[in-house]
């Protein structure tokens, strides 16, 4: 995509085709566009920030960690192009640090990015959107819950006609590497009820995205779903 070809897309256009976000965001990590681009992109990337985080901390988080680290360190670019990367970073600012990171949600994550289709994102959004502000409720503050909600094994789903696992006791599927760094009884079980309340969480986006396949295969099929790929 060029610089010319994005300048003729708009925020909303950009919210109806948000996996368009990825090539963009790579693009600009490799130093591809000018810095009047670069404010351009900006400009039509903020509102979409603002209004769907998530699409954007998805898309950086399935860059290769090279890239990230370039877009980290825009702000400190001394050149002509300061500018325009100061733009990007509050563009970033917007992003929440611990998605961004994929820390809480990594498979959810990349499955979010590999969906590519304009007609599932809405509605999975909304509800990754939901469900990440429940989880920084609930584990702000708590690196420890954040640790275990992270070893806990993944509810990844790459299968669309797959059944989906159920959620499992905490008490028993964390890592008790875990569990040696909390002190007491209380702090221990408050970490297992807040795991406890994320996986469940997460069991019902699971199953919202579930029926949002299905919905979207009965009316299109299921091939079209793996159609818009972005490719890493």
């Amino acid at each position: 995509m060029t610089p010319a070809d994005f300048s003729r897309l708009t925020h909303t256009r950009l919210s109806e085709s948000p996996y368009l976000v990825h090539p963009v965001l790579r693009d600009l990590a490799m130093g591809r566009y000018p810095t009047e681009a670069v404010r351009s992109i900006v400009l039509h990337l903020e509102p979409l920030a603002r209004r769907q985080p998530v699409i954007i901390s998805g898309a950086i988080a399935s860059l290769a960690p090279a890239e990230q680290a370039e877009l980290s360190g825009m702000a400190e670019d001394p050149t002509e192009r300061q500018l325009a990367y100061e733009q990007m970073c509050r563009l970033l600012a917007l992003t929440p640090a611990i998605f961004r990171q994929s820390l809480v949600l990594p498979e959810l994550d990349g499955y979010l990015l590999a969906l590519g289709s304009v007609s599932l994102y809405g509605p999975i959004v909304k509800l990754l959107g939901a469900l990440w502000a429940v989880e920084m409720q609930t584990a702000a503050g708590n690196p420890l819950l954040i640790e275990a909600v992270r070893h806990h094994p993944p509810l990844s789903v790459i299968d669309p006609g797959a059944a989906l696992p159920a959620p499992r006791a905490c008490n028993t599927a964390l890592p008790e590497a875990v569990y040696r760094h909390i002190g007491d009884d209380l702090s221990r079980k408050l970490v297992i009820e807040g795991t406890d309340l994320v996986l469940r969480l997460r069991y019902n986006v699971w199953q919202a995205i579930q029926t949002e396949l299905q919905s979207y295969t009965q009316r299109f099929g299921a091939a079209s779903i793996w159609t818009a790929v972005p490719s890493h």
